[in-house]
């Protein structure tokens, strides 16, 4: 393992990212639904929640995915293993329709990523013979389907991604009737009996609040409030651990800050990063690769994690 001199700062008790997006003004509409019941509203909170992190989820769910995999390939034993045709597979075609995925519910769609979207996507909730969103992918990346916008939908990297929660009971399927298509398509599924809100437009414009309130979540970044700070310098003359003790009911890790000096591609890399909580190591991990940013340096902002030119890396998630 590579030794790095490292400046390591655990703030203990904050989150968010920066991005040029005006949020609407924020405001508060009442209190959300009976617990249980997952709604527009819920998930909409869930995007910015960075302590459901910490907890396992109620009601509970898998989360599945499906993507333009050459579905040819189907073991090395077998006829079209090296066929490597991905972007151009589908679950199967109806018509002029290319369905990307038909789920059964209960269920939330909560991402969806396309190289190249061409044509008109359509997303069906509930066996309704009418598309609750029907428009070229690349449009609602761009923000030309209001009321879906940045953060929620956006263009990064010339990947066309899309988060906005799309709840369904029964049913989901989405195509397209484009050409060849390079996609991930990621939705939760609930044991039978959950009760899912159904998605449409309407629903989402009348969510002014909770979208106001995500749309600041995942765009800002306050500041660490409460608790302290603890520091060390690690691979110089000071000892090489951080030993940081709880308070009489526990504690949590809000920010872990680390300011590598050396940010080479093979340092970020071999420079190993453990972390134990009550002597049980649990993180152990490629400095660069812990807080996403590998490999090398690559600057990026998020709600989570992020990494800065000026060498700093920040992870957020709650560590208890």
């Amino acid at each position: 393992m590579k030794i790095i001199g490292l400046l390591l700062l655990l703030g203990l008790a904050g989150c968010g990212s920066d991005a040029p997006v005006e949020c609407p003004a924020a405001c508060t509409d009442g209190p959300d639904e009976a617990p249980g019941r997952v709604t527009l509203r819920r998930m909409l909170g869930e995007m910015t929640d960075l302590e459901a992190l910490a907890r396992l989820p109620d009601p509970p769910y898998r989360t599945l995915q499906v993507s333009s995999r050459d579905r040819a390939t189907t073991s090395p034993d077998a006829p079209g293993w090296y066929s490597n045709v991905d972007g151009g597979s589908f679950e199967r075609i109806d018509g002029d329709e290319k369905v990307m995925l038909d789920a059964e519910g209960p269920g939330v769609l909560v991402r969806v990523w396309s190289a190249n979207p061409n044509g008109t996507w359509r997303f069906y909730v509930d066996g309704s013979p009418e598309p609750v969103i029907e428009a070229p992918f690349d449009a609602i990346t761009a923000g030309r389907v209001p009321p879906i916008g940045e953060p929620f939908a956006y263009v990064s990297a010339r990947g066309h991604s899309m988060y906005l929660p799309i709840g369904f009971r029964e049913r989901l399927r989405v195509t397209t009737d484009g050409d060849v298509q390079y996609y991930h398509i990621e939705y939760r599924r609930y044991d039978a009996g959950v009760d899912v809100e159904p998605f449409s437009l309407e629903a989402l414009r009348a969510a002014r609040c909770p979208r106001a309130a995500a749309c600041d979540g995942l765009t800002s970044a306050p500041e660490l409030r409460g608790g302290r700070t603890e520091s060390a310098v690690i691979g110089e003359s000071a000892s090489e651990v951080l030993a940081v003790a709880a308070g009489p009911s526990g504690g949590v890790i809000r920010r872990l800050r680390v300011r590598p000096r050396d940010t080479s591609e093979a340092a970020l890399r071999e420079a190993l990063l453990t972390i134990s909580f009550d002597g049980t190591e649990t993180v152990r991990a490629p400095l660069g690769d812990f807080f996403g940013g590998g490999p090398g340096l690559n600057p990026f902002a998020s709600v989570a994690s992020d990494v800065h030119a000026d060498d700093t890396l920040t992870a957020r998630w709650p560590m208890p």
